[in-house]
């Protein structure tokens, strides 16, 4: 794998013979996978307009590029509108956010914004990319959005699921004492007990592995896509 940092700098991009060593652009780093020829994509601050650039002229393509934030910060996203590929009407992009107990409201309400016709002439929907900000809205309970979802390389997507589909090992980590606390202060004693009841329940388990995980790979290999080597 190589790394390649495309920006470094914090707060504003700055030119001059000060930064020439290290470049001038705000953050933006890119992961390259040489033997299957993927990348993945590290903050969109102004480094990534020079990425976009790249990937065009060497005529660069796959089908879904990945964008992981570390957070949302002006310097690691003014240079998402520049981004060529995603004025592709054929790309699609993965928008990610990095860390654990990251919770946002609305992740693609936060491209909107900067992309208004007040701030941009372009706004995010007439990008012509697909853009897939991976998150679930719950307007049933009163939490914020959370992040479903995130593809970690070509062949391996990682996805939240029930979690009674390892109920052994959910309890365990709802024991050690770290988490338990976690969950008390957030949620209360209630819901922490309700959580550990709810995987010892041998009949929740029982339609766990029974129904629902069954439908879910056989609604997914359904939707497997046949690729040319």
């Amino acid at each position: 794998m190589k790394i390649k940092f495309y920006g470094v700098r914090g707060s504003i991009p700055v030119c001059g013979p000060a930064y020439e060593q290290f470049g001038g652009n705000t953050t933006c780093i890119c992961l390259i996978r040489e033997k299957v020829d993927r990348i993945v994509i590290i903050d969109a601050g102004t480094g990534i307009r020079n990425l976009g650039k790249e990937l065009v002229a060497k005529h660069y393509k796959q089908e879904l590029i990945n964008i992981a934030f570390t957070h949302f910060h002006w310097d690691h996203i003014q240079g998402f509108p520049f981004f060529l590929p995603a004025y592709d009407k054929n790309q699609r992009i993965g928008i990610h956010v990095m860390g654990s107990n990251r919770h946002f409201k609305n992740i693609r309400e936060i491209f909107n914004l900067m992309m208004q016709p007040e701030y941009f002439p372009v706004q995010l929907e007439e990008m012509g990319a697909k853009i897939l900000c991976i998150e679930k809205n719950r307007p049933h309970v009163p939490y914020e959005r959370a992040i479903m979802a995130i593809r970690f390389n070509e062949y391996m997507i990682g996805t939240q699921f029930h979690p009674e589909a390892d109920a052994l090992g959910m309890t365990m980590y709802l024991l050690r004492a770290d988490k338990k606390q976690m969950v008390i202060e957030n949620h209360g004693f209630t819901k922490w007990q309700s959580m550990i009841e709810q995987l010892n329940d041998p009949d929740k388990i029982s339609y766990t592995y029974a129904h629902v995980l069954p439908n879910f790979l056989n609604e997914a290999v359904g939707r497997l896509i046949t690729v040319g080597a």
